[in-house]
């Protein structure tokens, strides 16, 4: 049956199974924190690292995206069952490392060929990491005999990293006082909280999203009682919606309503849930309905175009629109507008002596989202997007791929899922993949946001919105152009050699403004140059990874150059990055 839900709504796969999948991966901002606290403490050199939450709360989702990052000079024990004693806790370690042992071998011999191992291996230039889920079931004694372990070292850095995962109770442990030792050795310790009202609408999004998904099945009200129910538990909503869809399907229904949340909700939780989440009586929050705020803005521009045009155009328009198949409201044609007027902020018409140009803005921008009837392609979107780097493409060029028609330019692509926060920081120009209320996509170019208010670019003109209401015409998919640094092809890792690394140290040197480097063929990634960029990405609020990916490339060319933004201002906290 779990097929044929998934035939029904033309997934890919089950949106909301429980399984630890990374592709699934919702980086709330606390998400996104505490993959950054176990990504750094993994680059440094010995002690523990702790990552605690409530059952259900994403920390085994968090370790599996953690484990997808990990670099190759890594040796890596996973232990998944820590209910044993200190011996068997060594045997485990021992066996997830391939080490050989007797079979009636002490404690000491398993610690002496432990140390042994992690010497040869620190002498080949890796680093040994154990990690421990289920950590709440630690007694005293092993979290003792693990502190021990972190005692192994060289004569310059400890040989293994031990990552804790666990439920809160791990911190009440760790707090006792004969353990005081051990919670010196943390270097790195994030306690995830459950998710709010508006991360569960993202979170649901999100997943619906990933599995090929891209219209809305759960109204607003069902995703508050959704998030009333499972008090932000991101396991508990992945069984509620799994459970809702269910019912959809047996049922026949297009999208979720209470009816079938309510029999889901007593279902999953083994007892019925009868209560209907509580209106809300202030006059003042309907504006925070979206449906209301539509509603509103629609009349409101019907008025302004009575007010002008008399009567009888709106009616055409209307009958034009039933009579349509798409769904989209046609503006009458006594009004229609070239689209780069739009642009201009609705608060031009409130001015005194307002134009009738004006007024016509101020009614187009109001009945966003139904403006764009127009076909906008993908091509087009990318042809407006090169515009703001100063290219255009001729003929010959446009017989290309977008993606292989820039590569001559020095630029690539980078094709992402995210929402409105993530635009805000990467802070350059996107093209957007936009969905019209029939289902069909057309695409524009989010090339400016200021106060608020995005302007959306087409190779006809542009739309002034507020970002809030992208979220009702966006897929949430997204590309970026960047400029590609000469030999790129994939993430540079420690200890890699590349022409890439020669790039950055001339970025570098640009910014201390200091002579270029030495230009050498391929040179080696060093801690030195990693312990740089994690400065850097700490600094922009990035994944302090120590790797020279894409998005650390974009913001060191944001610093030493001057490509297209989003926003005037330059990249939140790395304006202020300098080397000493």
């Amino acid at each position: 049956m779990a097929v044929m839900y998934q035939d029904y709504f033309h997934f890919n796969d089950k949106p909301f199974s429980i399984a630890p999948n990374p592709r699934y991966l919702y980086l709330s901002d606390q998400h996104r924190e505490a993959l950054a606290h176990l990504t750094y403490g993994l680059h440094e050199c010995g002690g523990f690292i702790v990552l605690t939450g409530e059952v259900g709360t994403g920390k085994t989702t968090v370790c599996r995206c953690l484990l997808e990052q990990i670099p190759a000079t890594v040796r890596l024990a996973m232990i998944f069952n820590p209910s044993v004693d200190e011996k068997e806790m060594l045997q485990s370690i021992c066996d997830e490392f391939g080490l050989s042992y007797p079979d009636h071998a002490s404690l000491k011999s398993l610690s002496d060929c432990l140390s042994r191992y992690l010497l040869q291996q620190h002498a080949q230039g890796y680093r040994a990491v154990v990690i421990i889920e289920e950590a709440q079931n630690l007694n005293a004694s092993l979290l003792e005999q693990l502190r021990l372990l972190t005692n192994l070292e060289s004569n310059e850095n400890k040989l293994l990293q031990i990552i804790l995962i666990g439920q809160p109770e791990l911190l009440t442990s760790l707090a006792r006082h004969e353990l005081r030792q051990l919670s010196q050795r943390i270097v790195a310790r994030f306690h995830l909280q459950a998710l709010n009202r508006d991360e569960v609408q993202t979170y649901i999004k999100h997943r619906l999203a990933v599995a090929g998904c891209q219209r809305s099945l759960f109204p607003r009200p069902v995703v508050a009682y959704i998030a009333r129910l499972s008090h932000g538990i991101p396991r508990v909503i992945n069984l509620l919606c799994d459970r809702i869809l269910l019912g959809c399907y047996t049922q026949e229904k297009e999208s979720a309503d209470m009816a079938t949340a309510m029999q889901a909700a007593a279902e999953v939780l083994g007892k019925p849930s009868h209560r209907r989440p509580a209106a809300k009586s202030s006059a003042t929050q309907l504006w925070q309905r979206p449906s209301y705020a539509v509603a509103i803005a629609s009349a409101i521009g019907l008025t302004l175009m009575m007010f002008f045009y008399g009567l009888e155009p709106i009616k055409q328009s209307l009958s034009r629109t039933a009579n349509a198949d798409s769904s989209l409201i046609q503006l009458p044609k006594k009004i229609s507008i070239p689209a780069h007027q739009a642009s201009t902020e609705a608060a031009d018409s409130q001015r005194p002596g307002q134009s009738l140009q004006a007024t016509e803005r101020a009614a187009r921008s109001l009945l966003w989202p139904e403006l764009v009837a127009h076909e906008h392609s993908e091509w087009d979107a990318y042809l407006t997007a090169l515009r703001l780097w100063g290219i255009e493409l001729d003929d010959q060029q446009q017989s290309l791929s977008p993606c292989q028609a820039i590569e001559q330019y020095g630029l690539d692509c980078w094709h992402k899922k995210g929402d409105g926060t993530d635009l805000i920081h990467l802070n350059r120009p996107a093209i957007l993949k936009l969905h019209k209320r029939n289902g069909d996509f057309f695409y524009g170019v989010a090339s400016r946001l200021d106060q608020g208010k995005l302007r959306l670019s087409f190779v006809d003109g542009d739309v002034l919105m507020p970002i809030e209401q992208l979220h009702s015409v966006w897929t949430e998919e997204y590309t970026v152009l960047w400029k590609k640094p000469p030999g790129f092809s994939k993430t540079i890792r420690p200890g890699h050699s590349s022409p890439v690394v020669g790039w950055l140290l001339n970025q570098l040197a640009h910014l201390q403004h200091s002579p270029p480097a030495t230009k050498q063929p391929n040179q080696r990634y060093t801690q030195a140059l990693i312990n740089l960029v994690r400065g850097l990405q700490s600094a922009c609020q990035l994944s302090v990874d120590g790797l020279l990916g894409k998005e650390t490339i974009i913001r060191l060319n944001g610093l030493s150059a001057q490509p297209p933004r989003l926003m005037q201002k330059k990249d939140p906290g790395c304006e202020n990055y300098y080397h000493g």
